[in-house]
C-alpha cells in the first residue's frame, strides 16, 4: 500500500509539475503579447485622425503597462497556476471592453483582441471555458452598443447599421470560438496520444535493455560458475551475480540438506549471514514458499508472504527484513522432468521430477497441496540420487522497490539451472577431494 501510495504521489508530482511548465509557458507568450498589444494602442492614439479619448487612453496604457509588468514579471512564482490565467482572461476581457469605450465604441478595432484571448482560451483550458468568455463577451459587446446609443451623438439614428454591425462581430467570435475549441480538442488528443506512444516505447526499451542486460550478465557468471569447482566460491559468485550483476537488492541461497532431510541457508548478498543461516525448514513435513519450491520443482512470485500464517510460522526471524514481493527460484538441473519415471520406471509420484507434464511458473497462492505427500516417500525422493533439486534461490528489491515480473522469472530460472549444473560440479569435486584425502 506504502509502495502504491509513494507511485501514486510521485505521478501527481510529476502532473504538477509538467502543468505548472504549461502555465509559465503561457504566461510568458500572453505577456509578450500584452506589451505587444499596447504599443499598438499606443501608436493608434499618437494618430489625430482616429477618434478617441486621447488622455483616457493614456491613462489606459499606462495602467495597462504596470498591470502586466506586475502580474506577469514580478509575482512571486507560488501565484502561478490555472487560476491566475483564468483570471488574467477575465481582466483582459473587460479591460478590452472598455479600450472599445475609449476608442470609437462598437466600432473599434481593437474588437480582434478578443479573437486572441478566445484562442488562447481554448489551447490553455477547455471548450467551456471558451463558451463561457463568449458569452460574457457577448454580453460586454451590447452593452457597449447601449452605450453608444445613449451616450455616442448620431449612433440612434444608424442603430439598424450598428445591430447588423454587432451580428457580424458576435456572430464571427462564435465561429472563432467553436473553430478553435474543436481544434484545441484535436490537439490535446494527438498530443495525449503521442505522449502515451512515448512513454509505452520508453517502457518496451527499458525493458528490452534490461533483459538485454540480465542476459548478458547470466551468461558471464554462468562461464564463471562453470569454470569453479569450490562450493563456497560458487554460492558466493551465485548470489553476488544476481545482486551486482542482474541488479537485484538481495539474494539468498538455500540448500538442502539429505542426511538430515532439511533445506538450510548457505549463502546471501545483501542480508547478513547470520539470519540467512538460521533458516531450516525439515523437507519431510515442513511448510512454506521454500517448501513449497522443491517438492513442485517450480519458480514462484511471492505476492503476499506475511499474510499467510503458514510461511510467518517458519520464518518469524526474517520477518522485519523480507518485503512482501519476491521470487523463489528452485535450484533443478533436469530439464526433461518427465524422463526421470520413464528411465528407472519410478513410481514416486511425490517426486517434482515425476511429473510428465511440468507445469510452468504461476503466482503462488500458497494455499493447501491438494495431494498431501507421505514422509517416506519424500524421503525415498530425497535419498535418490536422480533427484537432481539442489536448493532454491531467493531475490527480492526491497530498497528500490523494483517490481519482480515474469520475464525475470524466467531469467532466473536460466541462472537457475546453471548454478544447479555448477553446485553438482563442484558437490562432486568435494566429494572426490575427500575420498582422495582418506584414502592417502
Amino acid at each position: 500500500m506504502v509502495k502504491i501510495e509513494r507511485g501514486a504521489k510521485k505521478a501527481g508530482d510529476d502532473m504538477n509539475t509538467e502543468e505548472i511548465r504549461k502555465y509559465e509557458r503561457y504566461d510568458r507568450t500572453l505577456a509578450l503579447f500584452l506589451w505587444i498589444g499596447l504599443t499598438l494602442v499606443l501608436l493608434y492614439n499618437l494618430f489625430p485622425e482616429f477618434a478617441s479619448y486621447k488622455e483616457g487612453v493614456y491613462v489606459y496604457v499606462g495602467a495597462g503597462a504596470v498591470f502586466t509588468l506586475f502580474y506577469h514579471h514580478l509575482l512571486p512564482k507560488r501565484f502561478m497556476g490555472r487560476r491566475k490565467l483564468i483570471l488574467e482572461s477575465y481582466l483582459d476581457i473587460f479591460a478590452i471592453a472598455v479600450l472599445m469605450v475609449l476608442t470609437e465604441g462598437h466600432s473599434s478595432l481593437f474588437f480582434f483582441y478578443y479573437f486572441l484571448i478566445v484562442a488562447g482560451s481554448a489551447l490553455i483550458f477547455d471548450r467551456r471555458r471558451v463558451i463561457i468568455e463568449s458569452l460574457l463577451i457577448t454580453t460586454l459587446l451590447l452593452g457597449v452598443l447601449a452605450l453608444d446609443y445613449f451616450f455616442r451623438p448620431g449612433a440612434a439614428h444608424e442603430i439598424p447599421h450598428h445591430t447588423i454591425h454587432i451580428l457580424i462581430l458576435i456572430s464571427s467570435l462564435w465561429i472563432v470560438a467553436f473553430w478553435s475549441g474543436s481544434l484545441a480538442s484535436i490537439l490535446g488528443n494527438v498530443l495525449k496520444a503521442e505522449k502515451a506512444l512515448t512513454v509505452k516505447n520508453k517502457e518496451l526499451y527499458e525493458k528490452e535493455s534490461e533483459a538485454r542486460r540480465e542476459l548478458v550478465t547470466i551468461q558471464k557468471t554462468s562461464a564463471s560458475l562453470l569454470s569453479n569447482l569450490r562450493l563456497d566460491t560458487v554460492l558466493r559468485n551465485i548470489s553476488e551475480g544476481l545482486t551486482n550483476g542482474v541488479g537485484y537488492d538481495r539474494a539468498a541461497i538455500f540448500l538442502i540438506n539429505r542426511e538430515r532431510k532439511t533445506i538450510e541457508g548457505k549463502y546471501a548478498s545483501g542480508l547478513s549471514p547470520e539470519l540467512t543461516q538460521k533458516t531450516k525448514i525439515p523437507l519431510l513435513e515442513g511448510k512454506g514458499m521454500l517448501f513449497e519450491s522443491i517438492w513442485q520443482a517450480k519458480p514462484f512470485i511471492v505476492k503476499s508472504l506475511f499474510d499467510n500464517l503458514r510461511i510467518v510460522s517458519k520464518l518469524k526471524e526474517l520477518r522485519p527484513t523480507w518485503p512482501s514481493r519476491l521470487a523463489v527460484v528452485p535450484i533443478v538441473s533436469r530439464l526433461d522432468q518427465g524422463s526421470c519415471a520413464k528411465m528407472t520406471n519410478c513410481n514416486n509420484s511425490i517426486c517434482p521430477l515425476y511429473r510428465p507434464d511440468p507445469e510452468h511458473s504461476e503466482v503462488l497462492a500458497l494455499g493447501a497441496n491438494p495431494d498431501a505427500p507421505t514422509e517416506r516417500k519424500k524421503a525415498e525422493a530425497l535419498d535418490c540420487p536422480k533427484f537432481k533439486v539442489f536448493g532454491a534461490i531467493v531475490v527480492d528489491n526491497f530498497k528500490s522497490k523494483k517490481p519482480i515480473t515474469e520475464d525475470n522469472l524466467a531469467a532466473l530460472q536460466i541462472f537457475a539451472q546453471n548454478a544447479a549444473i555448477a553446485i553438482e560440479n563442484a558437490t562432486l569435486y568435494e566429494k572426490k577431494e575427500k575420498t582422495r584425502s582418506i584414502h592417502n
